[in-house]
Order: structure tokens, then sequence, then C-alpha cells
């Protein structure tokens, strides 16, 4: 006689375990098989942040699959990731260091890989911050998919930006990633967002908010606030498109400059600084390498 039962849903994924780790006001529960992570605001029990298992070493093209070796402290939780297709491993932690601020931290120790990507589900939520220039003519950043680097640039020249490795979101979550190193980031693309950085080992924050006056205050925390200018900064800037042309009562654009500030001070006009345009020195463009050039025999003077 043939009995079929059916089959406990629970039983097929009994090879699973979910780790939890908890904070105050955060959340934490990894899936260890498959890998993947979500992050939690306990008062409600809204889920503001899906980690999609897409962890992945661009370099050896290995993708997180399970984890194990699992190691837990009250207020941090240590894994090894196993990797697709290699024997390889990956080191990877959480850290509360705010009960508002987790901190992951993914390395690779053996064969450490040029490039690091993370990916999360999107949740149709709205993205500021990144890059300076509203791409899509909107500063939501959705469907955006750049590198990080300035909107205008060119080989050797990098127009003055403001890019932070830094968004903000209205799912009361933001991402701040620790890092200077060459990267990219792909905005709600086909239900994913990602972001990839090409070092060895890669940190980044997950802050809770949940509104955005808070989000900035903790990254401010973390990447540091900006920073009072000194006194003459705040006062009027002199500056000529080119100190090498039309010296008139001087001979050299050392000179012109040192005759420039004797006028202002003469004429009794407030000034804070005089901008030495280019050329100033040698080098491609007349500023490539910090050598000065023989029209400022005398800097320091």
């Amino acid at each position: 006689m043939l009995i079929v039962l059916p089959i406990n849903a629970a039983s097929a994924t009994a090879n699973a375990t979910i780790e939890v780790l908890d904070s105050p006001s955060v959340r934490l529960e990894v899936n260890t098989s498959p890998y993947s992570f979500r992050v939690i605001e306990r008062s409600t029990g809204h889920v503001f942040l899906t980690q999609t298992g897409g962890t992945s070493f661009r370099d050896i093209a290995h993708i997180a699959k399970n984890a194990s070796a699992i190691s837990k402290a009250p207020d941090s939780l240590r894994l090894t990731l196993h990797l697709s297709e290699t024997q390889e491993t990956a080191q990877l932690s959480f850290t509360f260091v705010k009960p508002e601020i987790l901190q992951v931290r993914l390395s690779f120790i053996d064969k450490p890989p040029t490039e690091i990507r993370e990916e999360f589900l999107d949740q149709g939520e709205h993205y500021y911050g990144i890059w300076e220039y509203p791409f899509g003519g909107n500063i939501d950043n959705r469907g955006a998919d750049r590198d990080f680097t300035g909107f205008q640039h060119m080989p050797d020249v990098n127009f003055a930006n403001a890019r932070a490795p830094f968004y903000m979101t209205s799912n009361k979550y933001a991402i701040y990633v620790e890092s200077v190193a060459q990267g990219h980031f792909s905005i709600a693309q086909a239900g994913k967002t990602s972001f990839s950085f090409k070092e060895p080992q890669l940190t980044y924050d997950i802050i809770y908010g949940p509104d955005y006056a808070n989000l900035l205050n903790r990254y401010n925390l973390l990447a540091g606030p900006p920073v009072m200018p000194p006194t003459w900064a705040f006062g009027s800037i002199w500056w000529r498109d080119d100190h090498h042309e039309d010296l008139r009562r001087v001979s050299t654009a050392q000179e012109k400059v040192i005759d420039d500030a004797d006028k202002l001070r003469d004429l009794h006009i407030p000034a804070g600084s005089i901008w030495l345009d280019r050329p100033y020195g040698t080098g491609e463009r007349g500023w490539g390498i910090w050598i000065l050039t023989s029209r400022f025999p005398t800097p320091r003077r």
C-alpha cells in the first residue's frame, strides 16, 4: 500500500537557520542558507532593508551562498561566507556601533578580490544622495546607474563636486560606505539596488532614522560634520584668469600677485585671499606637477 504524506515546509529548510541580533531600536535577521539578511524596525516590525543574497567578490565572480562558523556577542555577529564554485571563504561581521547604526564588514583574506559588491531589494523607496548632480532631472536617484565619480570630468581633470558614498531613503534608513575607492552605484535597477567598490575589504553602515533629520545626524557622527572655514575664507576672493598676461608695471607673475595685494591694501578694499590660477607650475596645462615655474622665483615672498 502506498501512503502519500504532505511535505512539511519547515523540513525542507531544516538546514537553514535564522540568526538574530538585537539593539533597542533595530533587529537584524541573518538567514544562513541561502545567505541573506534583513533589518527590521523593532517598534513596528517594519522590514526597512532586505539584502538579496547577492554579495559578490567580483574579480573571482563568486557569490556568497551559505554562512557558517557563527560567533555571537551581545552587540555583534560574525560568520564565514561560503562562495559559489570555489572552496574559498570570506569573513562577514555585523556590529551595532550605536543602537541605530549597524556596521557591516566584508573581507576576503586568502586571495583578496579587487572589487566587492553588495545588493539589496528595492522596495520602491526614494533615494537621496551620492552625487550632487540630479540625474534624470530629479533629486530622487531612482534609476541611476553610474560610476561614483564627479559629474563633469576628463583625463587628468576632475571638476569640483560634492559626491559622497552615502544615500538616505524614504524607507527610514540610509547607507554609508566607508571607502574612498573607485565605486559604482546602481539604484532601483530590475528591482535591486547595489553598490560596488574596488578594494579587498569593504565596510558600510546601515543607519536607522526613522526621519531624515536623524539619518543625517547619525551620518555626521560617522563621517564627520561640515567644518567651519577660517575667518579669511569669508572675505572676497580676488582672481586673474592668467597671471602671465598683461603684466604692465611688473616683469613676473609673482610680482603681479604682490602688486595686486598692495593695491587692495592701499585702496582699503577688504580681501580674504588671492587665487593663483594657471599656469603657475610645470606639467600639462600649467598645473599638473606641483613645481613652481621661474615665474615664481621666490614663492615664500
